[in-house]
């Protein structure tokens, strides 16, 4: 998927917000699904997914005992293995953000902490790695192992009620003239994904029988969200990065609140600390009592001296300065791109600085961000290594906009935003207007601008943005 200008797209939600009756679709809406089929039609993907659910009742369920007959024996090995996990009160979907322990071991930063506290008697954890091998993180199951067990059943009474809704709804869209046919395109090819991921959490949750999920983030999740509520099962998003205003995930037109309740989003969203509420209190998808303060859950190694002393050695630091640069991950040709200039000028007018690269815990080309080792003065970190141990040793961080610009906080690190990356500007601009970080050009010198912005470039405090844990949160 390639970059798009969101601020583009948040405007054209806006305007679809108007129409939102369009998009009723029995007890449930279909904004968000629209939402993506603008989103991947301006990037351009591919349409991975027929729309069966267009294919009338008897020829639905056709195909599907077709599909279920010819994979009946990975679906009966993979329930035997659900099975085993039944009669547990929480159902945590989650991982990634993987983090390498000083002995080897790996752990997600985001489950470490929630599985000590809700204890394996009580919680099934199903790990996600957001498309990428699993991890043993110490999980129960991974999601490959209950992907498509719904699907590849005879179709459910449930599933045939959602596929009629849908079925109408997009005939009735299509006549609308709202969506251009690309948009409509992608707008079966995502509705197809919500029937497949139904009826394969619809059928986990009906063994599993769990009493709440919580799981990260709202949107894809889609399927998930419907078939717990459609079992009553009460449904609880973590924050697991940042929210912005400019998000255009997060922070929904006000107008949403009128129907937040059938726009399939969670019951309740976990957020870090006072300000995370307070931003998403701006839109209109969660009220003020479904937002809930966990507090910082997430797991960060201790910064211990040992610690810092290990990653000087490792990344041969000694007797230099630091730059952190803080990467995204889907656009590592940007970031790429500045560290080759930004290393040449260093040499030039700052020799006694290092740039280290911390690649996002899901980035994407690799290949070009080591390309940058190139230069004698650019390291690269391993994406499993501590962010809070390189923040602990640099004296700048610069990104565009992230969560490790709120890390920082309390920190002796000068956060820099960039600011000239167009598709991103409305995001970057956000950070200044935050009072997370200062604004920086890419033809500037960072080490020149932090000296004049030390004492300004963070006005947030810390324990306005992250709370300490709250470990009663689910008693």
């Amino acid at each position: 998927m390639s970059l798009v200008n969101f601020e583009v797209l948040n405007r054209k939600l806006v305007q679809l917000v108007q129409k939102a009756d369009m998009f009723e679709c029995g007890d449930f809406h279909l904004l968000k699904f629209v939402q993506y089929a603008i989103h991947h039609a301006a990037a351009d993907t591919r349409i991975y997914q027929r729309p069966l659910f267009m294919l009338p009742g008897a020829a639905g369920s056709l195909m599907a005992a077709l599909r279920s007959v010819k994979h009946q024996a990975g679906v009966n090995e993979r329930k035997q293995l659900l099975m085993l996990q039944k009669g547990k009160n929480t159902l945590l979907i989650g991982g990634s953000n993987i983090i390498g322990l000083p002995d080897g071991t790996m752990v997600s930063a985001n489950t470490k902490n929630l599985l000590e506290v809700l204890g394996p008697e009580e919680c099934v954890y199903i790990y996600n790695g957001s498309g990428r091998a699993p991890v043993d993180t110490g999980q129960d199951l991974n999601l490959d192992d209950i992907n498509h067990l719904g699907s590849l059943m005879p179709m459910s009474r449930e599933t045939r009620k959602l596929n009629r809704s849908l079925r109408k709804a997009i005939v009735r869209i299509r006549k609308s003239g709202l969506l251009t046919e690309k948009e409509m395109m992608h707008l079966a090819g995502q509705l197809q994904n919500f029937s497949d991921a139904f009826s394969d959490w619809l059928f986990v949750l009906k063994h599993l029988r769990p009493s709440r999920v919580l799981f990260t983030p709202h949107y894809y999740n889609e399927g998930l969200i419907h078939a717990a509520r459609t079992m009553g099962i009460r449904t609880i998003e973590l924050q697991h990065g940042l929210i912005s205003e400019e998000d255009f995930y997060y922070v929904y037109p006000k107008e949403v609140g009128t129907f937040r309740q059938r726009a399939l989003f969670a019951d309740e969203i976990a957020v870090f600390g006072p300000y995370w509420k307070d931003v998403l209190l701006k839109g209109g998808e969660y009220s003020p009592e479904q937002i809930r303060i966990i507090g910082r859950y997430q797991y960060h190694p201790p910064v211990t001296p040992e610690a810092k002393e290990a990653f000087f050695q490792k990344h041969n630091l000694g007797g230099k300065h630091v730059i952190a640069v803080s990467c995204q991950t889907n656009n590592p040709d940007y970031y790429a791109n500045y560290t080759h200039q930004l290393a040449e000028r260093l040499n030039r007018e700052n020799p006694d600085w290092v740039i280290v690269l911390k690649p996002h815990p899901r980035q994407l080309g690799m290949d070009l961000l080591s390309e940058c080792t190139r230069h004698e003065n650019v390291r690269l970190m391993d994406k499993t290594e501590s962010l809070m141990t390189l923040l602990s040793v640099a004296e700048i961080q610069i990104s565009i906009y992230s969560t490790t610009f709120f890390d920082a906080i309390g920190t002796d690190t000068v956060n820099l935003s960039l600011q000239d990356d167009a598709a991103l500007s409305t995001y970057a601009r956000s950070m200044i207007e935050a009072g997370v970080a200062a604004p920086l050009r890419d033809d500037e010198n960072p080490v020149d601008v932090a000296n004049r912005v030390r004492e300004t470039a963070v006005s947030l405090r810390g324990d306005y943005v992250y709370s300490p844990f709250d470990r009663s949160f689910f008693t």
